[in-house]
């Protein structure tokens, strides 16, 4: 099982899904920095949902796929991709950020059970319309 060393986890309200993406707003210094730090060396970040100030176990690598818009005061507008999903084994607080010792986690390649399948994509689908957010079929495939 692979590992990243320093893998800056970004806490969000909301899971982020391999190949979905995700536009966002970036306007706290520390995470200014992250953002800078991402692009300049072209390495992800990791998107963990987080709740009441704990975090997840577990998260999305984010990559950078366009500056939607920069800010003369450091802001950014930019759409991420999610990549692998990880495990946060222990956080450092040794930057400005916060960064992390993580596993990217393997899928499992054991036969689906398509009728089942289908039903759960049907219920996120429907769960996604309710929040509100945008629905891609094309995420499922």
């Amino acid at each position: 099982m692979a590992s990243i060393d320093s893998l800056p986890p970004f806490p969000l309200d909301l899971v982020l899904y391999p190949n979905e993406r995700l536009p966002l707003h970036i306007f706290e210094e520390r995470y200014k920095k992250l953002t800078r730090y991402c692009l300049d060396h072209d390495v992800p970040f990791g998107i963990v949902r987080s709740e009441d100030d704990s975090l997840a176990d577990v998260g999305t690598t984010a990559r950078i796929d366009e500056v939607v818009t920069r800010y003369e005061d450091g802001r950014m507008d930019i759409a991420v991709q999610g990549d692998e999903r990880f495990r946060i084994l222990n956080l450092r607080d040794e930057k400005p950020y916060v960064t992390a010792n993580v596993s990217l986690l393997e899928d499992d390649d054991e036969p689906v059970d398509l009728a089942l399948k289908e039903r759960v994509i049907t219920q996120h689908m429907k769960l996604l319309e309710l929040a509100g957010r945008t629905v891609r079929p094309d995420l499922y495939e």
